[in-house]
């Protein structure tokens, strides 16, 4: 399960769109359905036919992207949507429920989509450390998040607000079992790692204790020893 940030145009045009049809989109209006083309050279490929007039700096960060949407994305993988309306660094977060689709019925600036289910759609970015903030704020529209702590924080907060919804037996969250089985698992885990680091710290701590009370000995010790070698000079 991986954790993804999908924006919704530069100046946040498709979020409206994207949260009331529970898709995240991006704006390639001009590319055809990307289903099935084979690899990235395809993908190149007809990126060029298409847009012929763009450079390379521009192109291979779009291929990259694209391919992203089209091939990486997967079901069950968390999603993130940074918010520029309202002006407030909101972010929504959901899963995927499928992989990408070509929507020819969409307006044409929503034609390449993920089908997502938003779990939350107003958690504030000052909420979140300053490296995950830095993560989110990365200036990509398809990115996948590959901060290690960033991405249990993001887990967690996911992982929170499904257990309220399961616990609450909120209709609106009506997840296929596999789903449902998936959060079960990684609240078993995201406790499971919190009763690891408690016993990582306190083993921790009491290392460091034995060690003071080691390192005091070893001083009593050699206090010890230099007065008996004094005490034996004198003697002599």
């Amino acid at each position: 399960m991986a954790v993804w940030v999908v924006r919704a145009g530069k100046n946040g045009e498709q979020e409206k769109f994207a949260l009331e049809n529970d898709v995240v989109v991006v704006n390639w209006p001009e590319l055809r359905d990307l289903k099935g083309l084979p690899d990235k050279v395809a993908l190149e490929s007809l990126y060029r036919e298409t847009y012929p007039r763009k450079t390379n700096n521009m192109i291979m960060p779009h291929i990259t992207q694209l391919w992203n949407l089209t091939n990486a994305i997967t079901y069950n993988d968390i999603i993130i949507l940074p918010l520029k309306k309202p002006k407030s660094r909101v972010i929504a977060f959901g899963r995927a429920t499928g992989t990408y689709t070509y929507r020819a019925s969409f307006p044409k600036a929503a034609l390449h989509t993920i089908p997502v289910k938003w779990i939350t759609k107003n958690i504030t970015e000052e909420d979140f450390s300053e490296e995950v903030k830095k993560q989110l704020r990365r200036n990509s529209t398809v990115f996948e998040i590959d901060d290690s702590i960033s991405i249990n924080a993001l887990e967690r907060v996911i992982l929170h607000y499904e257990s309220k919804a399961f616990s609450s037996k909120d209709e609106s969250f009506d997840f296929p079992d596999e789903v449902e089985k998936t959060v079960v698992a990684q609240l078993k885990i995201t406790s499971a790692r919190s009763r690891l680091y408690r016993c990582t710290n306190n083993a921790r701590h009491a290392s460091c204790i034995t060690q003071h009370f080691e390192n005091d000995n070893d001083l009593r010790t050699n206090r010890l020893t230099r007065c008996r070698n004094v005490l034996f000079q004198r003697s002599t």
